[in-house]
């Protein structure tokens, strides 16, 4: 584990002049999709002096909790505490990006102060391979000017239109008489979204350690139920270019934390536990049952 120090020097009340706070990340590469720790680090802490952090991040676009405040305190020479804090987190996007500020809580002989820690900004890396094909844009063409002799393309036009319409009336009259088709009847998507789900849990991926087939097979029911209900929420979209759709609807929350929490398994290479697979096919089928629902109306009394 390497940190990146960049040391804060506290300026609190009698007592904390000699405190600081040093921050860093877990990894030496950071990539998008994989889990790294935020790392804070907070030296010197009388013992009449109680730190208090939040228990996450504060939510920004492209950056993702990926659980709960991990924090250890450690007893140093003189008395002094030091606590060691790391924030598991998700970047998916590229680039360099801003991490929010901490508010930290120092409470010493029933006084109260809160100070914001800043965080390190992290450079993220992209999975995809570096553009080697050295494609350039061409350069742009002269316009036409307004002396053009335009008649000659407009005759020649109508003409291609005429044949173009005689060639359909000669391939339509050499058609044979349409034969009526059987209707299909049609299949609910949310019955069959919900049965794809059971016949998911049948095969016991979960219970055979089979984590990414399991996922992908449940994000493909996920997405097809979405587009069947929500035409612009298209299965060609990848979960990046679905997230603002997404996020302009308050009952599709609970879609976006399931694929994402199914890519960092399919693409990040995290084995989430069976409990936590368990939990996320549950959330799935609920989502699912409860999407886009009309209310059934009141029985009378």
């Amino acid at each position: 584990m390497r940190w990146g120090w960049l040391l804060i020097v506290l300026l609190l009340p009698a007592g904390l002049h000699a405190q600081s706070v040093s921050t860093g990340i877990s990894r030496d590469t950071v990539r998008v999709g994989d889990p790294v720790r935020v790392l804070l680090r907070i030296d010197g802490i009388p013992a009449n002096t109680e730190i208090i952090l939040p228990d996450s991040l504060s939510a920004i676009d492209d950056v993702e909790n990926a659980g709960r405040l991990l924090m250890r305190r450690d007893t140093v020479a003189g008395g002094q505490t030091r606590i060691t804090a790391a924030y598991p987190v998700v970047l998916w996007r590229p680039g360099e990006i801003a991490l929010p500020t901490v508010p930290m809580l120092v409470r010493t002989d029933g006084r109260e102060r809160t100070l914001q820690v800043a965080l390190p900004a992290l450079n993220v890396v992209s999975v995809l391979p570096a553009d080697t094909t050295n494609i350039e844009a061409k350069p742009p063409k002269d316009v036409w000017g307004a002396n053009r002799v335009w008649w000659p393309w407009i005759l020649a036009l109508v003409l291609l239109l005429a044949l173009a319409a005689l060639a359909y009336w000669w391939y339509r009259k050499r058609q044979p008489e349409p034969v009526a088709v059987p209707l299909t009847p049609v299949v609910d998507p949310r019955e069959h979204a919900l049965r794809e789900l059971q016949r998911i849990r049948a095969q016991r991926l979960i219970e055979q350690g089979e984590f990414k087939h399991h996922y992908v097979l449940v994000t493909e029911v996920l997405r097809r139920f979405a587009e069947a209900t929500e035409p612009d929420w298209s299965t060609d979209l990848t979960t990046d270019e679905l997230a603002p759709r997404l996020k302009r609807r308050p009952d599709a929350g609970l879609l976006l934390k399931l694929l994402r929490s199914a890519d960092t398994v399919k693409f990040a290479r995290r084995v989430p536990t069976p409990a936590e697979a368990r939990a996320d096919m549950d959330d799935a089928e609920g989502w699912i049952s409860s999407f886009n629902r009309r209310a059934e109306p009141a029985e009378a009394a």
